[in-house]
C-alpha cells in the first residue's frame, strides 16, 4: 500500500508540475472527486485571466472559457480575484455575468450553493438562471 501511495504522489506531482508550466497557470492541486459513477482525481487549476503585470489579457486562458458566470460578494476570500477575473473578461470581451453583492453582509466563499436559503443566494441563482437561458 505505501509503494501505490508513494507512486501515486509522485504521479500526481509530476502532473502538477507539468500543468503549472503552462501560461498562465498560477498553480495546479488535484483533489478527490467521487460520485456514484466517477471515482478519479480532477485537477484543479487556478489561472490568472490576463498576463501578470502587463495589463493585458491572457488569450490562451480567455479562449478556452465558454460564457462565465461569476458570483462573489464582501466577506468572500476570493472576491479581488473575481472581480479581477471580471476586468479581464470584459477587457476581452468575453461574455460574462458579474453578480457582486457588496451591502456590507459577510457572505461565504460559494455562499449561493452552500447557504440557498439567503435571499442573495436566491438573488443569484434567478439571475444567473436567466442569463444562461438567454
Amino acid at each position: 500500500m505505501t509503494e501505490v501511495l508513494k507512486f501515486t504522489i509522485l504521479d500526481a506531482g509530476l502532473v502538477e508540475t507539468a500543468v503549472i508550466s503552462r501560461p498562465g497557470i498560477e498553480a495546479c492541486g488535484l483533489v478527490p472527486y467521487f460520485n456514484k459513477l466517477v471515482h478519479d482525481t480532477l485537477p484543479v487549476l487556478y489561472v490568472f485571466p490576463d498576463e501578470k503585470g502587463s495589463g493585458g489579457v491572457n488569450p490562451e486562458v480567455i479562449d478556452s472559457l465558454p460564457r462565465v458566470c461569476l458570483v462573489s460578494g464582501y466577506g468572500d476570500f476570493l472576491r479581488s480575484m473575481t472581480l479581477r477575473y471580471a476586468k479581464a473578461l470584459d477587457k476581452a470581451h468575453h461574455p460574462n455575468l458579474l453578480l457582486d453583492y457588496d451591502n456590507k453582509k459577510k457572505l461565504p466563499h460559494a455562499f449561493a450553493t452552500l447557504m440557498p436559503m439567503l435571499a442573495e443566494s436566491r438573488d443569484a441563482i434567478d439571475r444567473m438562471d436567466t442569463w444562461m437561458k438567454e
